[in-house]
């Protein structure tokens, strides 16, 4: 399980905080791993089995990692 977990809300300030921790990471050898929608899950998922040290993603895809699911999505019927 990672050491830090960053929450944003949006995918592309996931994207942007990934690259920033990135860089950051080759200095102190730090894993970092990215979870937001622009990837396939099973993609996700393939990356996350290497163990990460950072993880950043979006609370919807963090979750639906988490669970092993699909997406949460409510019924908006009536």
């Amino acid at each position: 399980s990672p050491r830090a977990l960053v929450i944003a809300p949006t995918n592309d300030l996931v994207g942007q905080i990934f690259s920033a921790a990135k860089e950051v990471s080759h200095t102190c050898r730090a894993r970092v791993r990215a979870a937001s929608s622009f990837e396939s899950l099973r993609k996700a998922r393939i990356k996350m089995d290497g163990g990460a040290d950072v993880l950043v993603g979006t609370p919807s895809r963090l979750l639906t990692l988490q669970r092993g699911d699909k997406p949460f999505s409510p019924d908006t019927q009536n």
